[in-house]
């Protein structure tokens, strides 16, 4: 873990950046510091078991006020951080006034939604890395109240796919995609999701008539969601 402490924190913006890339890391920090008018106290943690440290160190004499969070973060499965939503979980339990901005470079319908609709933790803001702009975070900045949240223009897109085919509001079906896409039989599938093989069936038969007016097979579905963007 890297930690920059230069000068006064308490005179500075304080900001975690969960992510493994210094560039990207001082290209956020260019545009932050413009749009928040104040310099920034940083903090870096390149891997999730820099995550574990810096709780350690800093939960008791830290006012963080931003964790900015890449989604593609290499595993520390001791401390059940798998991505950057698990890291994210574990930052707002230590520093709960902290505002939680994941970036990522994913814009799969279905993880842009469970992020979304994460019973778990609200994130302030969701970024495409490529929208990680001036005008964005403005924009962010802007939210007064605690359930508002900021979707970069590619986020907003993906969530709102779901929200024009509300067959994928059910997370069953969801689980139905992602399970054939992976290239589970009929039988794994009913298994895993503990339905029988007709309710297995009834499901996908909707799924395809709602998405497409008609049935097709699974190859054709599969292929058709990542089209689409789904998965």
């Amino acid at each position: 873990m890297i930690t920059n402490t230069d000068g006064d924190p308490t005179k500075k913006i304080n900001i975690v950046f969960i992510e493994d890339h210094p560039i990207i890391i001082n290209s956020y920090i260019e545009i932050l510091e413009l749009v928040l008018e104040k310099k920034i106290n940083k903090y870096v943690c390149s891997e999730a078991k820099d995550i574990v440290g810096f709780v350690h160190e800093n939960k008791s004499n830290l006012k963080l006020d931003f964790a900015i969070i890449d989604y593609n973060l290499p595993p520390h499965l001791k401390f059940n951080i798998k991505n950057g939503r698990d890291a994210a979980l574990y930052i707002k339990k230590a520093f709960p006034e902290t505002k939680i901005v994941m970036i990522t470079s994913h814009d799969e319908s279905f993880l842009i939604y469970e992020l979304i609709k994460d019973p778990a933790i609200h994130f302030d803001a969701i970024f495409h890395k490529s929208e990680v702009e001036y005008e964005n975070l403005q924009t962010l900045l802007s939210l007064s109240d605690q359930t508002d949240y900021y979707l970069s223009p590619t986020i907003k897109e993906a969530y709102q796919r779901i929200l024009d085919h509300k067959i994928y509001l059910s997370k069953k079906n969801r689980d139905i995609i992602r399970l054939i896409a992976q290239g589970f039989d009929n039988h794994e599938i009913s298994q895993r999701l503990e339905i029988s093989k007709s309710t297995l069936f009834k499901r996908k038969t909707i799924i395809k008539l709602d998405l497409y007016g008609k049935e097709i097979n699974d190859g054709e579905l599969i292929r058709l969601s990542r089209a689409e963007g789904y998965i």
